[in-house]
C-alpha cells in the first residue's frame, strides 16, 4: 500500500466483517477427528477448564493437496470470539493459508479474552499442528501468529519464548503495559 491508499474497511470491520467464507471446521480439545470430517463438526463447543481451548480450522477455499499451506494462528482481541478471529484469517487470505482461531480461555459479560498459560497454550497449539499436519499439508516452517489487543500481548509472547515454532508474527494494538516477557528477554 502507497501513503494514498485507503481502506475500504473499518477496524471494526475487518475484525467482524461479514463475507463469504471458506469452510472452518470446530475443534476441542480431546476431538481431533473434527479436524478429519467427523459428523460432529456442528457439535456446541464445550467449556472445560480454564487450560482448555476452543479452535476453529479455516481451510482454503479450494483445498490443493500437494501445497504445504503456511499456517496463520490468530488470537482475537478482548470481549471478541473465535468468530471475531475467522474475519481476520478471512481478510489475510481465504485461499492461500490454513488458519486457526482461537477462543480466549477467561469470558467476559460479553465474548472473551486471555488468561492463558503461554506454556500451555503453546502445548495446545503443538498438538494441533500436528494434528493438521496429519490430514493436512502444511508448511512448518511457515506458521505465522498474530493477534489483537490481548491476543496481540499472547502471540508476542508466544513468538518470543518459541522462536523456532513461528516465522513470523502481527500484532496489532498490543497492551505493551500488561506485557509480561520471557525472562531472558527483559534486558532488552
Amino acid at each position: 500500500m502507497n501513503g494514498n491508499s485507503k481502506s475500504h474497511f473499518s477496524d471494526d470491520q475487518f475484525f467482524s466483517g461479514d463475507r463469504s467464507q471458506p469452510a472452518h471446521h470446530p475443534f476441542f480439545p480431546g476431538m481431533e477427528d473434527n479436524i478429519h470430517g467427523s459428523q460432529d463438526l456442528a457439535a456446541p463447543a464445550q467449556e472445560t477448564g480454564p487450560q482448555s481451548w476452543v479452535a476453529e480450522v479455516v481451510l482454503p477455499e479450494k483445498h490443493e493437496p500437494a501445497y504445504a499451506y503456511p499456517v496463520l494462528i490468530w488470537l482475537h482481541g478482548d470481549g471478541q470470539t473465535e468468530q471475531d478471529a475467522i474475519a481476520a484469517i478471512h481478510r489475510a487470505s481465504d485461499q492461500n493459508i490454513i488458519g486457526i482461531a482461537l477462543r480466549g480461555d477467561a469470558a467476559l459479560r460479553s465474548g472473551y479474552t486471555w488468561n492463558a498459560s503461554p506454556a500451555a497454550l503453546s502445548n495446545f497449539l503443538e498438538a494441533l499442528l500436528l494434528s493438521l499436519s496429519v490430514r493436512y499439508r502444511i508448511n512448518a516452517d511457515r506458521v505465522f501468529i498474530g493477534g489483537y489487543e490481548s491476543g496481540a500481548n499472547l502471540a508476542m509472547q508466544l513468538m518470543l519464548e518459541h522462536p523456532a515454532t513461528y516465522c513470523g508474527a502481527a500484532l496489532l494494538s498490543p497492551r505493551l503495559k500488561s506485557l509480561s516477557l520471557p525472562t531472558g528477554m527483559t534486558r532488552l
